[in-house]
């Protein structure tokens, strides 16, 4: 998921969205399973990897969801150890985060509007919900058990912006 996070990455945010899930598998790759409380510390770790790949993290941006989804599911993870029930109410911890980025930030006050990485990550989230909530994984094809990336044509450069960016 990190490397297509990488290959898909398109500014700032792309790179440290890509840099919080590699972060984050590196912090879970010692586990044969992960339960709500090492998700938890897993999320946390991916922060500080996301934050350490920046001169200067700088907040009510995307790191700031992301270090207030990680403390909400850690607070969470405490008492609820149902990924059904941690993961949609983490998510309205980044969800109020986010309607706080112009706060934080004084360009994004002046204009109005919120961090556009920060709205990408919850869309991310939200989409993550989703799945938890209504999807089924039979609908996905499995190819030889490893994930399937779609081939990227030799002659393409990425000049094109992708549809999902997130």
């Amino acid at each position: 998921m990190a490397e297509a996070a990488f290959a898909g990455a398109g500014g700032n945010s792309g790179i440290i969205f890509c840099q919080y899930i590699h972060g984050l598998a590196r912090a879970l790759e010692s586990y044969r399973s992960a339960d709500a409380s090492v998700f938890a510390k897993s999320l946390l770790a991916a922060v500080l990897f996301a934050e350490e790949a920046l001169y200067k993290p700088v907040e009510g941006t995307i790191l700031t969801v992301m270090r207030d989804l990680a403390s909400a599911v850690n607070r969470l993870s405490r008492t609820e150890p149902d990924f059904a029930v941690l993961l949609p109410l983490s998510l309205e911890a980044a969800r109020k985060s986010l309607m706080e980025t112009p706060r934080k930030m004084e360009l994004l006050a002046r204009e109005k509007v919120v961090d556009a990485g920060a709205q990408g990550f919850v869309d991310f989230l939200e989409g993550v919900v989703d799945f938890v909530e209504k999807g089924n994984l039979k609908l996905f094809p499995v190819r030889s058990g490893a994930a399937f990336l779609p081939a990227v044509p030799e002659d393409s450069h990425g000049n094109e912006m992708p549809s999902f960016r997130y």
